[in-house]
């Protein structure tokens, strides 16, 4: 499939317009950081990393969860990220970024799933000698004072086999709590937040310190023998949390916004909305995600009207989800889901992820594909649409130029997906090669593949200065490379057809044209200062 040759500029005497043969647009094209999540969990205290093998081959993310008490559990400050470390560096291996969620709380312990206690013991006995477990409604709001932790009831969703009643469960505003979930979060910044390791990171999930995960794990958690619910954490304390999130300098963070019933946080204060806004403000990568979409895709929404600047918190950072299995009902109701125009429910969720302009989702533990003619079809349509696919639509490249003259060079680059690329990493290049002799020579573009956006007109990056100095025919191709100083997963890929691409140099490269170099003019010493890639 061609390119529309139509460019944004009238082309230039002497120059050629570029219209390269693109990827079908229903074609599926996987790319890091989008498309399918793998769920994963690091279970606790074993290490084991337990995966959803049934998209093994199609994630390009792995989803892990692991437990405050399996990477502090001997002592205050005595870290043992060994087992994560592990579960990234396999993931990388298995051609995954890794994704991070670290719990601080499991509403009920054991059954088939086997939770166990996500609190450290060193924590728990060290809450029992600072104040009073609290197991009643105190001063009949629920935050009796000086209550470092509570016996608490979970009544959403217990099964046979698992223990829900009376488990110990910290206090969201204990001091101590709040300061031993910031070292946690600083740690986990130390460790991780470097080159090396965050190019092996799509993102961290901030959750862990404030509660579980969703779907209803924290609505349904009362204190022990009475109708109160546990008590959630103040606003000041969840902005506390967020900030020790911000100091990141490399890995994205995502606000995890609440589902159940108490999800519409519209009238309320959110630390979605904070994030949101220092993002901005502070010009660092956050986004958001979602649990239970199969909720959620009812309460968004909401908070959108009550702060409409957050309808474009996705320019900021990547939106995640997770869906439930009763998104996979084989028919939406229109009046109860207004995507669905007569479409199956999961694919009418596909429309709604895109309005969201949502990058990937977690399948959760759903096998792929569970029905070929619904559930695997909406996976690959997804696939197709979600995320960032990134084509040239147009430009201009020149039939000659004399050697040792500056190359004049327009590309057009459009995003046909749902989300920009969020990492700060990629820069698009030039790579030139000689018919004859010689090796190729790499020429950066000037342009920022970050402002590359869905749904708007095509961006133009430009050479600059870039000049050839031997005389012959060169092959032009386009790539988008990766600062070498962070550790690569897997390259990002044009949405082109692969028969005119080719991996070289652990970068994807697809073909433009070509140019034919005139001796004559006299080269600088600057003329290939590009060749093998150097970019200084």
């Amino acid at each position: 499939m061609a390119a529309d040759p139509t460019d944004l500029a009238e082309i230039r005497p002497g120059h050629r317009s570029i219209a390269p043969r693109l990827l079908a647009p229903e074609r599926p094209l996987s790319n890091p950081g989008i498309g399918i999540e793998q769920a994963a969990r690091l279970l606790t205290p074993s290490g084991v990393l337990n995966v959803n093998k049934d998209v093994e081959a199609i994630a390009t993310i792995r989803y892990i969860r692991l437990q405050w008490s399996l990477i502090e559990k001997d002592g205050d400050n005595q870290w043992n990220f060994a087992p994560l470390d592990k579960a990234i560096i396999q993931s990388a291996e298995d051609g995954k970024q890794a994704a991070i969620a670290i719990m601080g709380h499991v509403p009920k312990l054991g059954g088939r799933s086997q939770y166990t206690q996500a609190i450290p013991q060193w924590y728990i006995e060290a809450a029992e000698r600072r104040g009073p477990r609290c197991s009643g409604a105190g001063d009949g709001t629920g935050t009796p004072g000086g209550c470092t932790h509570y016996l608490t009831d979970y009544r959403l969703g217990c099964q046979a086999g698992e223990q829900c009643a009376r488990i110990w469960t910290f206090n969201h505003n204990d001091e101590e709590y709040i300061r031993q979930q910031i070292e946690l979060i600083e740690a986990l910044g130390e460790r991780y937040d470097t080159p090396d390791w965050a190019g092996r990171i799509a993102y961290v999930d901030v959750r862990g310190g404030l509660g579980s995960w969703t779907e209803n794990h924290v609505d349904g958690v009362y204190l022990a023998g009475t109708d109160i619910p546990w008590p959630r954490p103040s606003y000041v304390n969840k902005i506390r949390i967020a900030d020790a999130y911000l100091a990141f300098t490399h890995l994205p963070i995502l606000a995890n916004v609440r589902n159940g019933k108490t999800a519409l946080e519209a009238p309320l204060e959110s630390q979605w909305v904070y994030l949101c806004q220092e993002a901005r403000r502070r010009d660092k990568v956050v986004g958001w995600r979602t649990d239970g979409l199969d909720s959620t895709k009812y309460l968004i929404d909401a908070v959108f009207s009550a702060y409409p600047f957050t309808r474009d918190c996705w320019r900021q950072g990547p939106v995640h989800g997770e869906l439930n299995g009763t998104a996979l009902a084989p028919e939406s109701p229109v009046n109860r889901d207004p995507w669905s125009n007569g479409r199956t429910q999961y694919q009418a969720l596909n429309q709604r992820l895109a309005a969201w302009h949502v990058s990937a989702w977690n399948t959760k533990y759903h096998a792929y594909p569970d029905d070929a003619a619904t559930y695997g079809a909406a996976i690959d349509e997804w696939r197709a649409i979600g995320g960032y696919r990134l084509a040239v639509a147009g430009g201009s490249i020149p039939d000659t130029v004399d050697a040792g003259l500056p190359l004049d060079i327009r590309i057009d680059l459009q995003n046909t997906g749902t989300a920009p690329v969020y990492r700060r990493w990629y820069r698009v290049w030039l790579r030139f090669h000689p018919r004859t002799d010689g090796g190729d020579i790499l020429v950066p573009l000037v342009g920022d593949i970050t402002s590359v956006l869905p749904e708007a007109a095509p961006l133009s990056f430009t050479t600059s200065d870039a000049r050839l100095g031997r005389a012959g025919t060169y092959d032009i191709s386009i790539g988008v490379v990766q600062d070498p100083r962070f550790t690569q997963v897997r390259p990002l890929k044009l949405a082109h057809d692969p028969e005119d691409c080719a991996l070289i140099d652990e970068s994807y490269w697809c073909a433009l044209g070509s140019v034919q170099v005139i001796a004559g003019a006299v080269a600088d010493a600057g003329s290939e200062r590009f060749r093998s890639g150097k970019t200084d």
